[in-house]
């Protein structure tokens, strides 16, 4: 008994001495602690422990240990000498899969484990991914696992993604062959080099693009591009590696609602919710790691996953030309339309930040949204960027964001606005007025690649040409919209007027994905408390208005049908499909 009291007055004794000496906090004394007396070696000491773990280095624990009582074992306890306890018998080294027999495990993780290995018919080296067989009575885990090996083999041979040469998704032992590559991870570059000049940064980032190109093309989305998963050869290839969290487009998701995957400096606004996510965010994450390549760290981080998905969200982050002297104007711009947390205004395709990449390489103007001055591209006389920020105001006027010094141009003339899917330009009450194409504007119109605008006498195009495949939802020039004031409307309703009926339905069926995200952001600021509260009380204000705006649709007539529906409804929503019958059933009433 008398031993144990002096071992436990030892370690006591040299954990108060760490906290008291500001090592480590009390918190992680504690953490370190517990994990020793489940994990350590019998023999090993609390502080050769710390010292593995990196908690210590070896002169802080010689100088911790001094005048300390020896241990149980009569040894000292600075002893940095831990006994290893015996190396455990893997069952996989040696044997064969697919033609190639296992040598060497490589890394594991929580989905499974990867093996250097050795192809039997000639020696060619391979690697070899097995599913973690915790995992593999798991139906729906192995489907997965089968479906990712699936759909990267569609992707074929490219210089800048790691081959899948065989898939063998059933038996006992699922797994996936895959090409061997020699090579450091960007992590590990990044952790002996801390950052890479501007050039080698964006060839990099280039490839990436292009490997990324290739494998959307096979309808895969990445979904966890990261410097740990792009190897470096020692001849300077690329190549993209890791598809764990690999989503097959031609077969609906496995992964469940809710589910945060990825790596969190690196995840795209919608990866933190339940949208669907598409090609954009892995746009987004070779933003995030074209960033950290150049400055040497993300540019979005926090001591937390939610602090980091806080900032993530409001899309602020410090321009990477603060950060890096001398960087090109060009680089911060193509950062910024990759990394905006609205996917409809990023890269619509990462082919489109891959030919970026390779104009400011080549040391040319990049392709995001500008206004330019003067008329085809060889005869421009000036070009302003549309970004970063969302409102530009031109004018003659120095302070304006588009300085266009002539005298037909007013001092604050016209402003454009980056809205949500595009650019809106609007005249600013000008002397000599603002025309899109030959018409003078009297109202906001959305701007298209393409469009010539008049200011005065000043010719001006707006040019935005990687917007293929974006969300069109700003208000076409050719549609008229007339919002009816809030009085009028409820008269009309009084009246019942079949024109309202449209605007009810659509009250029928609230923008959850706005809710959604809005209770994201409260969560993230005010904690999960307020949160809940608050969406508590938008149900039971959307119940209030969902009863009320279904009392005034029976009253029109001719809406059974949509009543019906609501009432049978588990969330008193209505579909696309449903308010589409509900349309046509009161047009029979409107006709």
């Amino acid at each position: 008994m008398a031993a144990e009291t002096t071992e436990s007055g030892a370690e006591d004794a040299f954990r108060a001495r760490v906290v008291e000496g500001g090592y480590v906090s009390p918190e992680q004394v504690e953490d370190a602690y517990a994990r020793f007396t489940r994990a350590a070696p019998r023999r090993s000491s609390f502080g050769s422990f710390m010292l593995q773990e990196g908690l210590l280095s070896l002169t802080q624990l010689v100088d911790l240990a001094k005048d300390l009582p020896p241990r149980r074992d009569g040894s000292d306890p600075a002893d940095v000498t831990p006994v290893a306890p015996p190396e455990p018998v893997d069952e996989l080294i040696g044997q064969v899969f697919s033609g190639y027999r296992v040598e060497e495990l490589l890394g594991a993780g929580g989905m499974g484990s990867v093996y250097l290995s050795r192809r039997l018919e000639d020696g060619a080296l391979g690697v070899v991914k097995f599913l973690a067989s915790s995992l593999v009575p798991n139906a729906t885990l192995r489907e997965r696992f089968r479906r990712e090996g699936e759909a990267l083999q569609r992707v074929g041979a490219h210089p800048n993604v790691v081959q899948i040469l065989h898939v063998a998704g059933a038996g006992e032992r699922p797994h996936l062959v895959m090409e061997y590559v020699e090579g450091l991870s960007l992590l590990r570059v990044l952790q002996e080099r801390w950052s890479l000049p501007q050039r080698e940064a964006l060839r990099i980032a280039r490839d990436i693009a292009r490997g990324l190109a290739a494998i959307h093309a096979a309808k895969i989305v990445h979904r966890d591009i990261k410097p740990a998963n792009v190897i470096l050869t020692e001849g300077g290839e690329v190549k993209i590696v890791d598809f764990g969290l690999a989503k097959d487009l031609f077969r609906t998701a496995l992964t469940q609602p809710g589910q945060l995957l990825g790596s969190p400096c690196y995840m795209a606004p919608e990866m933190w919710g339940d949208e669907e996510v598409d090609a954009r965010a892995d746009v987004f994450a070779l933003g995030a790691t074209l960033y950290h390549l150049l400055v040497g760290e993300p540019p979005f981080t926090g001591a937390t996953a939610r602090a980091v998905g806080q900032r993530i969200l409001s899309g602020e982050f410090t321009p990477a030309s603060r950060v890096v002297p001398g960087l090109a104007r060009e680089v911060d711009l193509v950062l910024h339309q990759m990394l905006h947390p609205d996917r409809r205004l990023r890269y619509a395709r990462v082919a489109d930040c891959a030919e970026d990449l390779d104009r400011v390489l080549a040391e040319r103007p990049s392709r995001v949204p500008a206004l330019v001055l003067g008329g085809p591209a060889d005869e421009v006389q000036a070009r302003f960027p549309l970004l970063p920020g969302t409102s530009f105001v031109v004018g003659r006027d120095p302070d304006c964001e588009v300085h266009v010094p002539q005298r037909s141009v007013s001092r604050r003339h016209a402003r454009v606005e980056r809205q949500a899917g595009g650019y809106v330009l609007e005249d600013l009450q000008s002397t000599f007025g603002t025309y899109l194409g030959e018409e003078r504007l009297t109202r906001a119109a959305p701007l298209r690649h393409g469009d010539r605008l008049r200011l005065g006498r000043v010719q001006l195009t707006f040019s935005d040409p990687c917007t293929a495949g974006r969300e069109d939802v700003v208000p076409s020039a050719d549609v008229e919209h007339a919002e009816v004031p809030g009085p009028a409307f409820e008269a009309l309703v009084a009246q019942r007027d079949p024109r309202v009926a449209l605007t009810l339905i659509e009250r029928l069926a609230p923008d959850r994905f706005a809710a959604r995200r809005a209770e994201e952001v409260v969560r993230a600021l005010l904690g999960q408390e307020t949160a809940s509260r608050m969406a508590l009380q938008r149900e039971q204000l959307e119940a209030r208005e969902r009863t009320r705006t279904l009392a005034r649709l029976a009253a029109l007539g001719g809406t059974g049908r949509i009543v019906e529906l609501a009432d049978d409804s588990p969330t008193g929503d209505l579909n696309r499909d449903e308010l589409v019958n509900g349309v046509a059933e009161l047009a029979q009433v409107v006709l």
